[in-house]
């Protein structure tokens, strides 16, 4: 099985698991004289089989991703980087954007409140791009990485 299968099966015991908490959710308490529509016993077994399949899988993706190399280090490695990518550009699009908002939020019939920035909007714009494009640039490389590596 190659890395990307797993990650996908993954995702999808995750997707499963969510739907089979909502329906054991929407079934715990019902009105007096309604009948069950699924067996709370069955999905509770189905979510703990799933879960232990999904122990398994993390398990050895973790394996896979610390002793594989990529970029100089290893996949983990690329994958922390990615993340603080992410956090990065959250962040400074949050910034950037509150820069800019009482520009944008001006109406014709209010007084003009001058404010002053103490941020350069182009510098922290072009901040943002060259690390979204970083980011891109990973996440395609660990895209194409995953298809290629060996579940361990």
């Amino acid at each position: 099985m190659k890395l990307a299968e797993a990650l996908i099966e993954r995702a999808g015991l995750q997707k499963q698991n969510r739907a089979i908490v909502r329906h054991i959710e929407e079934n715990v308490r019902l009105v007096e004289d309604e009948e069950l529509a699924v067996s709370i016993d069955n999905l509770m077994r189905q979510y703990e089989e799933n879960m232990d399949r999904l122990s398994e899988l993390i398990k050895r993706i973790n394996k896979t991703n610390s002793l594989t190399e990529m970029n100089g280090g290893t996949i983990t490695d690329v994958i922390a980087r990615r993340d603080c990518l992410n956090s990065q550009i959250s962040a400074y699009g949050d910034i950037y954007d509150n820069a800019i908002s009482h520009d944008r939020h001006h109406h014709n019939n209010e007084p003009r409140v001058k404010y002053i920035r103490h941020i350069n909007c182009k510098e922290l714009k072009d901040r943002i791009d060259h690390l979204s494009q970083e980011f891109r640039q990973l996440d395609t490389a660990l895209q194409g990485k995953n298809w290629t590596v060996d579940l361990m």
